[in-house]
């Protein structure tokens, strides 16, 4: 019997990998380290891992490849995934905007989900979005779990990316700099049990699936995290 032709293209794939602290990066040589230690703090104002986003993106690193992830440094622990397996993936299939690898829990509408576990979470966004004049009624999103994804767990094209930020930054830009006092109040509020940081990596984590949602036009592909 014949075996199956499997097609296999080589993409210019660059996965960074933001850390910490240097002992913490995956030691293949898929990854690049992306220092993020001046953006970290235990403090409510931590904003994590998005400015690095921004940082990247506002240098040209996301647009110099034909795919870009700027990875948790958890990448391998919670997914069970090696660079070497996402790039092999990546090629196989190579014909999508973005892949990603939901590490988080397998819920349908991650904004109702973050209402449970942050309090607070959608009156604040709704707010901003109102503010923004983003027409977006978070109540009203039309979810699909085939398209969660909590956290940085995903590799785009550079049009990808530009959609991406282009959505994102306004709100991130609005929660950090822009909001009233009384709403910094909310933002800065501890907003998980667990965890010492306000409301702000929260609600980004959450705006990489609510792009999915409402921009059909995007084309994805989900891979599942190895167990």
């Amino acid at each position: 019997m014949f075996e199956p032709v499997i097609k296999y293209t080589y993409m210019d794939i660059k996965l960074y990998q933001i850390v910490y602290k240097p002992e913490q990066i995956d030691r293949e040589e898929e990854f690049t380290l992306y220092d993020n230690s001046h953006n970290n703090c235990d403090k409510l104002h931590n904003h994590r891992e998005y400015p690095a986003f921004l940082e990247a993106y506002k240098t040209g690193a996301c647009s110099t490849s034909d795919y870009t992830g700027m990875l948790s440094w958890k990448f391998g622990k919670k997914t069970g995934w090696s660079g070497k397996q996402l790039t092999d993936a990546i090629n196989i299939s190579g014909d999508q905007e973005v892949y990603f690898i939901n590490c988080g829990p397998g819920v349908k509408d991650v904004w109702s989900h973050g209402e449970r576990r942050h309090p607070g979470i959608t009156s604040i966004v709704q707010e901003v979005f109102d503010r923004l004049n983003i027409k977006i009624d978070i109540s009203k999103i039309h979810h699909d779990i085939s398209k969660t994804c909590f956290c940085n767990y995903w590799v785009g094209t550079s049009l990808f990316w530009d959609k991406y930020i282009e959505f994102s930054e306004p709100v991130y830009s609005y929660l950090a700099y822009d909001a009233s006092p009384q709403l910094k109040d909310r933002i800065y509020t501890k907003a998980d049990r667990g965890i010492t940081c306000g409301y702000i990596p929260f609600i980004m984590e959450r705006m990489f699936t609510t792009l999915l949602c409402i921009d059909r036009s995007i084309t994805y592909k989900s891979f599942s995290k190895i167990k």
